[in-house]
């Protein structure tokens, strides 16, 4: 019996999918830079190339998601998420508020990275089970390496904190030796912030219902 296709009888349903697809195309655009950024504040080695290898998966999930737009015949869009904004703004507050070069500086990216892998998880998952409930499970299929990437990251960036890093600034009592970040890094910091925050909208409708995790 061949697959039925309901996204044609839930036209609604549809356009929720896509509305949600924009938003989380929206996220991995200007997650790559809020990434990068993260990782030349971290000190920590593994840390920094934690950061850079979801800065590259994170490339390849967009292009997944214009892969996606492509399936459903709907011009690539990017739609701003609230939600994923303040986690952003999170992670800027988190290096203006530690200290260049400490362990408590590495360890509060971690937590601001994984709220925002936290929030990928319900979305990709949401997706996916949405693709599902309407019958477009080649979406789906799609979909399934980025929701596996996202839950890798969490669990690699959980190692990391538990290797030693908790301790590490648990006990951090002496001024960390700072790290110089030249002028024109700060300068390029800037404008990506400035980026990100400024395209923050006034609302959003990103889903977060019935994650597949």
């Amino acid at each position: 019996m061949p697959e039925q296709n309901n996204a044609s009888t839930n036209p609604k349903m549809q356009e929720f999918l896509v509305t949600s697809l924009q938003e989380i195309y929206w996220a991995e655009i200007h997650l790559v830079d809020v990434l990068t950024t993260m990782g030349k504040a971290a000190t920590d080695p593994e840390l920094k190339q934690a950061f850079d290898l979801h800065a590259e998966q994170t490339r390849q999930q967009k292009q997944r998601l214009e892969q996606v737009f492509s399936v459903m015949q709907v011009e690539p869009m990017a739609e701003p998420s609230v939600g994923l904004q303040g986690l952003f703004n999170e992670g800027w507050q988190t290096i203006d508020e530690t200290e260049e070069g400490s362990a408590l500086r590495d360890v509060a990216l971690i937590v601001a990275a994984q709220k925002v892998e936290h929030y990928e998880i319900a979305c990709y998952g949401s997706l996916i089970t949405i693709a599902k409930t309407i019958g477009l499970n080649e979406i789906a299929t799609i979909l399934g390496p980025t929701l596996d990437e996202e839950k890798e990251t969490d669990a690699s960036l959980t190692s990391i904190a538990e290797s030693g890093l908790n301790e590490q600034a648990g006990e951090e009592t002496e001024t960390a030796a700072p790290v110089e970040v030249t002028a024109e890094e700060k300068e390029v910091q800037e404008i990506i912030r400035e980026e990100v925050i400024g395209t923050a909208p006034q609302k959003s409708r990103q889903s977060t219902a019935n994650a597949e995790i």
